[in-house]
């Protein structure tokens, strides 16, 4: 399961462990929710191996795709279980700083 949670300047995904562990094997992850009735709305998370930042934000009209770095999960990995989640900063379209999230849930 992924939560998106939106809050002014901020972008928070949260998924459980067992979802964690499927994007360290190289998963992508994603979660459809028909919002509207002629376009659904998909959320992606993917690994990524050369990538320029901890977390990359895609967006359309109708997907939100988060690129996590491979390198950052295996750190993060390390750190589990952490009230942390790996942290980034984009901008928005406007040029105002966006703050990405990817948290995980390890409670039982």
């Amino acid at each position: 399961m992924i939560t998106l949670k939106l809050l002014e300047n901020q972008l928070r995904f949260r998924i459980h462990r067992a979802e964690f562990d499927k994007l360290r094997l190289g998963e992508t992850l994603a979660l459809e929710m028909a919002l509207f009735p002629e376009q659904p709305l998909t959320i992606i998370l993917s690994p990524e191996e050369r990538a320029s930042s901890q977390l990359r934000l895609e967006a359309g009209a109708s997907t939100i795709h988060l690129h996590i770095s491979t390198q950052a999960l295996q750190v993060f990995e390390a750190c589990l279980p952490s009230r942390q989640g790996l942290e980034d900063t984009t901008l928005d379209t406007t040029g105002k700083p966006i703050r990405l999230c990817l948290e995980v849930d390890v409670r039982k």
